[in-house]
């Protein structure tokens, strides 16, 4: 089964659950759940219905399963949740009487409550560097996401081998974005080298020095399901090491047959 997009999935439930969702909590289900990508198929009667005590949950998910090929009701455009599924209690309301409304954030659990059956499958996406962090960020009232996520690449330089940097605190969150930058102003993987000039030079950079970023890339993956591309960027994925300059100037590249994104691989271990 496909997965789907981390987004925000919904179900409702005929009872007032606001009881047992307490803000903060975690909440693990155990069976397959289903829930639909479009809120308005809950005001359908067979579901939800508009009058009486209700309850919808809001789900924030990162590994559900997209089902509507194999569904009854494809215009149901409905969502799998797996077995196994933990989740955070984010926050409930009651905008009208008898309705509640419960915030769920999924988040990938410290132990593996399934396992999946297929080599080299995965149930969550990997490496949700944000997610991981969640228990981090709960455990220590008064931290920002900023303070957080900062030292987290810190911490992650310094375990794969690279140098020590110097880190210290005090930087603040803004919960409405209006002080982040704009999204898009990264490299497209799409586009050619002068794309990646046009980027680089506006924030000040040099070819040399621009060179030398990309040479992050020696660090992790490509994830079909984030990026729409695929596959180790070199051997040594948790290393800081020059092997993406070694291996793009010695190794011979071909385009990869496949039905994804346009890439290349090397002709020697394909």
């Amino acid at each position: 089964l496909p997965s789907a997009s981390s987004q925000i999935i919904w179900r409702g439930v005929n009872e007032d659950l606001s009881k047992k969702f307490l803000p903060g909590s975690i909440i693990t289900w155990w069976t397959f759940s289903s829930c639909t990508a479009t809120m308005a198929v809950l005001e359908n009667n067979i579901y939800l219905n508009t009058t009486g005590v209700r309850t919808i949950l809001a789900i924030e998910t990162i590994n559900a399963r997209v089902i509507r090929a194999e569904s009854h009701s494809p215009n149901e455009d409905e969502i799998l949740l797996l077995p196994g599924t933990q989740m955070v209690v984010e926050s409930h309301s009651s905008p009208a009487p008898n309705l509640h409304i419960i915030h769920l954030k999924q988040i990938i659990p410290n132990e593996t409550l399934l396992q999946s059956p297929l080599k080299d499958a995965y149930l969550y996406p990997k490496n949700i560097a944000r997610d991981r962090l969640a228990s981090v960020y709960r455990a220590y009232p008064g931290l920002t996401y900023a303070d957080l996520y900062t030292l987290a690449g810190v911490v992650a330089i310094e375990n794969m081998g690279g140098p020590t940097i110097k880190w210290r605190s005090g930087r603040v969150d803004y919960s409405d974005g209006s002080k982040s930058p704009p999204d898009g102003r990264l490299p497209d993987a799409s586009k050619g080298a002068q794309h990646i000039r046009d980027v680089f030079y506006r924030m000040g950079f040099n070819d040399s020095e621009l060179v030398a970023l990309i040479g992050a890339h020696s660090m992790g993956r490509c994830h079909i399901e984030r990026s729409g591309y695929d596959g180790d960027w070199t051997p040594r994925t948790t290393s800081v090491s020059n092997d993406f300059f070694r291996l793009v100037s010695q190794e011979q590249w071909k385009e990869r047959n496949w039905k994804g994104s346009r890439q290349f691989e090397d002709v020697r271990t394909r």
